[in-house]
């Protein structure tokens, strides 16, 4: 498969939430797609961690480009399998690597069903404890489960601003999560053709609290779609956003790359 069919990174802009070794077992050439994708211009990217066990590798394959930063965290998927003393000892040792800027993606999955509802919450509680001690931002992994998303966060909320990723819900859920300090990242189902009532959300997204991520290898974008996604393709979805907020790529990208600075605290 040519992996570099499609490909659209734009100049000055950032993918928020990449998996690199996901990829990797994808049979994605991950050095190559992002040599070419910070030539094109993309300033930043963020891998994100599903697991304690994959971070070693991650650092390895990530290891040439300075700007891909990484988090740390456990996916819901580890509700039940995974210790929470372990994480409590484990998951603070990573984020304290340098090139760590947050935590995540953490949250609740409802579809999927993880070990149990208790599991997965406390697995998330926790998480949010840790980083709040070390004053990190979350990234928030929903599932069908935004209302008791919603729920956790009023109770436990995120001291540092946070990223819910991925946004499918509604705009009611999104002023409720703005209004917790949240910024709302879309992936390549924003370009799909049935995501009219998405597009809606993204139009009423303030420009401060904006991001574009690709979710890769998962979500690929039109006109790509069917294909293991990558951030050579994020470009798609910054096109559809440009084009919904009627503003120019450049602008878009600028104001994408401002609030990702910001969230992680980048000079």
């Amino acid at each position: 498969m040519d992996h570099f069919k499609h490909f659209f990174a734009p100049p000055g802009g950032v993918d928020s939430h990449f998996h690199a070794v996901v990829m990797q077992e994808r049979d994605l050439p991950v050095a190559d797609i992002l040599t070419r994708a910070f030539s094109d211009g993309l300033v930043y990217a963020l891998d994100i961690a599903t697991t304690l066990e994959d971070f070693p590798r991650r650092l390895s394959v990530l290891s040439d480009f300075s700007g891909v930063y990484l988090t740390a965290g456990v996916h819901p998927s580890g509700a039940g399998s995974e210790d929470i003393e372990r994480v409590r000892t484990l998951l603070p040792e990573q984020l304290a690597h340098p090139r760590v800027i947050g935590l995540g993606e953490i949250g609740l999955d409802w579809y999927r069903n993880y070990g149990t509802p208790p599991a997965q919450r406390d697995l998330f509680e926790v998480q949010i404890e840790i980083a709040n001690r070390l004053h990190l931002p979350v990234i928030i992994h929903n599932r069908q489960a935004e209302a008791d998303i919603l729920d956790i966060l009023r109770a436990h909320p995120p001291e540092s601003e946070s990223i819910m990723h991925c946004f499918s819900a509604d705009t009611d859920y999104a002023r409720k999560f703005m209004d917790l300090g949240f910024s709302i990242s879309f992936a390549g189902n924003l370009t799909f053709k049935k995501s009219d009532d998405l597009r809606d959300v993204a139009r009423f997204i303030p420009e401060d609290r904006l991001l574009a991520e690709t979710d890769a290898p998962f979500l690929a974008p039109e006109p790509a779609r069917g294909r293991p996604n990558h951030p050579g393709y994020v470009g798609h979805t910054y096109g559809v956003l440009a084009q919904l907020r009627d503003i120019s790529l450049e602008d878009l990208s600028a104001s994408i790359t401002r609030n990702f600075r910001r969230i992680f605290r980048l000079s």
